[in-house]
């Protein structure tokens, strides 16, 4: 017995309309996968954007943090350039107010020598005598300070480092003219002590001018350096002065 299949007869118009219902499918196919992509992007933009504006706020608050300890870090170091510049202050008040009268007196002895010297009347006793102390330090407590003398006021710090200098060289030009000034071997049974000296006493006078030089300095250093230590609360002798509460 033979079985026979047979397809409805479908027209031109049948297939032109399953045409259509298939590309109408696959076009609300596509559409509904463009539709998924472009909300698939549009999270991805929105989650790229919230991600970079959480970087951007952390960015913020480091910048911040970062600015802040800075400004910390800068103010302590001022607190402590202010602290060690008190100190320094405290230290060499009495030194730098003494400047004044120790140079004048300084400068008074080694003219009268000089011309003591010319006259015939000075001994070498009394030339060698007036060289040492000359040539003593006269500024110790600057000299073991000066790596701190920056923390002083810009003006007021330069001020001290340059009689630092005019310093140190009047006593190493009193040291050299002493070193060229030695004792003499006696001669047999006599007991006179004898010296070899400088020449002439042109070198003592060039001191005695760069002493008097300096000494007209002291004055104004010694002011200055006074006014920014009572600026600071300290007292005539140097220590802090506290207000009474009463």
């Amino acid at each position: 017995m033979a079985f026979e299949f047979c397809l409805p007869a479908i027209g031109v118009g049948g297939l032109a309309n399953w045409a259509s219902v298939a590309v109408g499918l696959w076009a609300a196919l596509i559409a509904a996968v463009a539709t998924v992509v472009g909300i698939a992007g549009a999270a991805a933009t929105v989650w790229v954007a919230l991600l970079a504006h959480r970087t951007s706020q952390r960015a913020t608050e480091i910048a911040d943090r970062a600015a802040q300890i800075a400004q910390q870090q800068h103010q302590e170091a001022r607190d402590l350039s202010a602290s060690t510049a008190r100190i320094v202050g405290r230290l060499l008040l009495h030194e730098i107010s003494g400047l004044p009268t120790t140079l004048r007196s300084q400068h008074r002895k080694l003219q009268r020598v000089s011309n003591d010297w010319t006259a015939g009347k000075a001994s070498p006793g009394q030339l060698i005598d007036t060289l040492d102390e000359v040539s003593a330090p006269l500024m110790p407590n600057a000299d073991s300070v000066q790596e701190r003398i920056h923390t002083l006021p810009d003006k007021l710090g330069a001020d001290v480092a340059a009689m630092i200098s005019h310093c140190r060289g009047i006593a190493a030009e009193a040291a050299s003219l002493r070193g060229r000034i030695t004792e003499l071997p006696a001669a047999a049974g006599i007991g006179v002590r004898t010296f070899s000296l400088p020449p002439d006493m042109g070198q003592i006078v060039r001191l005695a001018a760069h002493v008097d030089f300096v000494a007209s300095l002291a004055p104004t250093l010694a002011t200055e350096f006074r006014h920014f230590v009572f600026l600071d609360g300290a007292g005539e002798d140097g220590f802090t002065v506290v207000p009474d509460g009463s």
